[in-house]
């Protein structure tokens, strides 16, 4: 396209050319101006027609296109300052950061950073520009970071790091670094852009938690106890020393044991039942198991599991402490046989000064059994006078008789026999009523009266029969003798049986002189007696053993005289749910001691 189009442009084209050697040739210029405005006048020549040109090819705009271009430049003029004024928020922005926000050139040399960057490292903006930063870094740590730095800007890519920084003020801090390439439309590098991050805290808390993780390991491997975490498909997480000891293996290797697999197999399904209900507000359950090695050899095991739970209330694991308890089972077993040992030397004591009365209870029967059989001889020599209803009646008694001594024989032997340890359900009524038989004789020796109080049902309770008479037996007797050495008029004991919550309850209450008051605290302790002939062992075994059945036993001084004992021993679970029966109304009352119209006297 022509720059000389149209017949405007062709005329102020004819008008500076003409015009041009024009104002070269006129004189009057030359001596106004001089030579040297020369050039000056020249120049605006061309520059005029070189306007001539442009605004003749429409390359000058015309009023309406200055306009225009007007407005783009008063637009432009606002977007500078739109700008200007965004890049001041941007700045106030990163300067009120909580985080430290920098700048890092296309070479990893610092141009930038916001006063939170200052606060991290110590530095200035003018101290952390160049290489300035290195400086602040830990020295242990410079040659690791400024190498890590360089390698990713050589490869322009991102990178992330935690190192040391050593502030102005001489404290070290923790600092975490990232920072990632900001890279142009022909995806050249400009610069990295990145934040830092004080984790001294996070960092310190950290290192304090694995310190007392550590010392919790150590303490934990120290411990004598059985320790270890599982998850509730058996997934092994921890096991102390102990454990592994206990088990033969490694620590490495106990990882990869299924715990329950180890564990007995009843504790093995206790423990599934527990991990399927447990919950976060009761999450610690107690038990017992009994491990049988390959050679034989038991191990007792009391464990406590507890169970940690998410915030959502999700069972996530186990922690299960093991306690040897082989050591106290073994001991309680040689007490039992001991204290077993003990009250048959206190039932042989008592049956020997019982002795007496013993052979005058044995004495009646065999006494009949040889009249009987005399009578039955002098029939049977009269052979002409064979009286067969006399012989027959012979015969009865001989045999009731014999019934007689066998029978008090047998609780004799019953009660003085030696051996383990046998609960059996028993009802306590009979065993007050063989107990009152068995001292009968004790009690028409010293004229006293015994009345038999029991219940119209059955008290059951798991007791060795044998022991509990015992304690019975010395009951009675201590009775009897507290009578025997007073004045009463009447000489009355009283032996009831009832039921008192999930207890039964057996009293002996008797009208002797009573404990006094010095002895009262005292009573049940061994070696402690108020008669001068005795050894002080009897009340002290007695409450051994009601103890030892999961009850307890003490004295209540009688307001007019004498002295009540009181027992009581754990109900069986029948009679239990019965007399909880009775409690909520779903069964007939049973009646209490007050309420039992037939005495029995022996």
């Amino acid at each position: 396209m022509s720059l000389l189009a149209g017949p405007l442009s062709g005329e102020l084209t004819s008008c500076a050319l003409v015009a041009v050697p024009s104002l070269l040739s006129s004189n009057v210029l030359l001596a106004s101006w001089g030579e040297s405005l020369l050039p000056s006048l020249l120049a605006a020549i061309v520059g005029l027609v070189v306007f001539s040109l442009l605004y003749a090819s429409k390359i000058v705009p015309g009023r309406r296109h200055v306009e225009e271009l007007e407005r783009a430049l008063r637009d432009k003029d606002k977007a500078v300052q739109a700008l200007a004024e965004s890049e001041e928020r941007f700045r106030t922005l990163c300067d009120h950061a909580p985080v430290g926000i920098f700048v890092d050139d296309e070479n990893g040399e610092g141009v930038y950073h916001n006063s939170r960057c200052s606060e991290i490292t110590g530095l200035s903006v003018e101290e952390g520009q160049g290489d300035g930063w290195h400086r602040s870094i830990h020295p242990d740590d410079r040659e690791r970071v400024v190498k890590r730095v360089s390698e990713a800007v050589a490869r322009q890519e991102p990178y992330q790091d935690c190192n040391r920084y050593i502030h102005s003020d001489g404290t070290v801090r923790w600092v975490e670094g990232i920072a990632v390439p900001i890279k142009g439309v022909d995806d050249e590098l400009v610069c990295y852009v990145g934040i830092l991050l004080d984790v001294t805290a996070q960092r310190e808390a950290a290192e304090a938690q694995q310190a007392s993780e550590s010392r919790y390991r150590a303490i934990v491997n120290e411990q004598s106890d059985l320790i270890v975490r599982w998850q509730t498909d058996g997934t092994l997480l921890f096991a102390n020393q102990a454990w592994c000891d206990f088990q033969g293996c490694l620590p490495d290797e106990a990882i990869e044991i299924d715990f329950l697999s180890v564990v007995p197999e009843q504790r093995r399904e206790d423990l599934r039942s527990w991990a399927s209900t447990v919950t976060a507000d009761q999450p610690v359950v107690s038990g017992e198991s009994r491990f049988v090695m390959d050679n034989g050899r038991q191990y007792f095991q009391l464990w406590t599991e507890h169970g940690i739970f998410d915030e959502e209330g999700r069972l996530i694991e186990i922690q299960s402490v093991g306690r040897d308890i082989t050591a106290e089972r073994e001991a309680e077993e040689q007490f039992r046989e001991q204290q077993s040992l003990l009250a048959h030397v206190s039932r042989l004591s008592t049956m020997g000064e019982l002795v007496a009365g013993i052979a005058h209870e044995v004495n009646q029967p065999l006494y009949s059994i040889k009249n009987c059989a005399q009578a039955l001889q002098n029939v049977l020599a009269d052979a002409h006078r064979v009286n067969r209803e006399l012989m027959v009646q012979c015969a009865d008694q001989i045999s009731d008789a014999s019934s007689r001594a066998g029978e008090m024989i047998r609780r004799m032997r019953n009660f003085v026999r030696h051996g383990e340890t046998d609960r059996e359900v028993c009802d306590l009524n009979e065993l007050v009523e063989e107990s009152v038989r068995l001292v009968g004789f004790e009690g028409r020796r010293t004229r006293a009266t015994v009345k038999l109080q029991p219940t119209d049902e059955s008290i059951l309770v798991s007791v060795d029969r044998v022991q509990v008479q015992q304690v019975l037996v010395n009951l009675l007797k201590n009775a009897f003798e507290s009578m025997a050495a007073t004045e009463c008029p009447t000489r009355k004991v009283v032996a009831s049986c009832n039921v008192v919550g999930t207890e039964g309850r057996i009293s002996i209450v008797d009208s002797g002189a009573g404990v006094p008051e010095e002895f009262q605290n005292t009573i049940f302790d061994a070696f402690v007696t108020t008669r001068k002939e005795g050894m002080g062992m009897g009340l002290a075994i007695s409450r051994t053993i009601v103890e030892g059945h999961d009850g307890r036993i003490w004295l209540e001084q009688e307001e007019s005289c004498g002295a009540a004992f009181h027992l009581e021993l754990p109900l069986n679970d029948a009679t239990q749910r019965a007399a909880e029966a009775v409690r909520l109304g779903e069964a007939d009352q049973v009646p209490d001691a007050s309420d039992i119209v037939a005495v029995q006297e022996v």
